[in-house]
């Protein structure tokens, strides 16, 4: 792990610490590096958003080690404060895809990531949604808007497919599933 100053710990008061498959915060800075997660290069790219937010995410804890190479040269931090982590420092191996979520009547689109939990990937039960300190993402969050009268909100869960930098994922050209919401909060497959 790069970015030194762990010998003094009051150096990083405010970062989180990551711990286990999940990152329950959010991340603003990233850019690329040496291989084997010997540390980053260049300058930082601080304005991480939701989509490269759910690629350290898949990173960490889905089944990326088919893309090490290139997440090997990938780092981020929390903000300015914090030591620089490698995207592939730690990788847990679980059924995890990324999720486009989009309403054009509602001006909005977010990326979040999803764990597939097991059962008919049909079932909207069967997926577990989480980004940023949420770890249980659900309809009507601000992260998974409901619907309006207009247009139905469209969650499309994606198969990662390749990584081709720090900040962007490849998926396959259909979606695993797609989810649509109501204004009233009713889900049905799309």
């Amino acid at each position: 792990m790069g970015g030194g100053g762990w010998s003094d710990w009051g150096n990083w008061a405010n970062c989180c610490v990551p711990s286990g498959p999940y990152l329950t915060f959010y991340i603003r800075h990233y850019r690329c590096g040496q291989s084997s997660c010997q540390g980053g290069t260049g300058s930082w790219n601080l304005n991480a958003v939701c989509l490269q937010n759910a690629v350290m995410r898949y990173a960490r804890a889905g089944k990326s080690s088919q893309f090490s190479n290139a997440l090997s040269c990938c780092y981020w931090r929390e903000d300015y404060r914090c030591p620089e982590h490698c995207y592939f420092e730690e990788n847990y191996n679980k059924d995890i895809y990324i999720v486009a979520i989009t309403n054009g009547d509602l001006v909005f689109g977010h990326a979040v990531c999803a764990e597939y939990l097991g059962g008919g990937v049909g079932e909207f039960s069967n997926w577990k949604f989480f980004q940023y300190d949420n770890l249980n993402i659900t309809p009507g969050d601000w992260q998974m808007p409901y619907g309006t009268e207009w247009q139905e909100t469209k969650v499309e869960i994606k198969k990662v497919t390749d990584i081709p930098d720090c900040g962007h994922y490849n998926s396959d050209r259909y979606p695993v599933v797609t989810f649509l919401i109501d204004e009233n909060g009713r889900i049905t497959i799309g």
